[in-house]
């Protein structure tokens, strides 16, 4: 709705021959209009909409296909490099092929 209203606004002002005079009448009220506390409202609404729901909607969907692509590289890497998981006393993961076991 707005957009077709902003669109038949342009319109108007570029089709009309009133000239600048009216053109600046338009504009002034235009700006009246947005800065209107009605309308910074609902922008202020809005903008607190996209924080409380689209932004961790999609963190969410970032983080799941961060995740479906690191399956995706191990998936790939496993075959091109044959190494076992080691797991040292201290806790740490060591992957080693069978090279790395051969020069033991």
């Amino acid at each position: 709705m707005i957009g077709f209203v902003a669109g038949a606004a342009v319109g108007y002002v570029l089709g009309t021959r009133a000239g600048r005079a009216r053109y600046e009448q338009i504009k002034r009220g235009s700006a009246r209009l947005w800065h209107s506390d009605p309308v910074q409202h609902r922008i202020e609404a809005a903008g607190q909409a996209v924080k409380t729901q689209a932004v961790p909607y999609v963190a969410d969907k970032v983080g799941d296909a961060v995740k479906a692509a690191g399956r995706a590289v191990k998936e790939k890497a496993r075959p091109a490099l044959p190494a076992t998981v080691e797991h040292l006393p201290d806790g740490t993961e060591v992957a080693t092929t069978e090279k790395d076991r051969a020069r033991r």
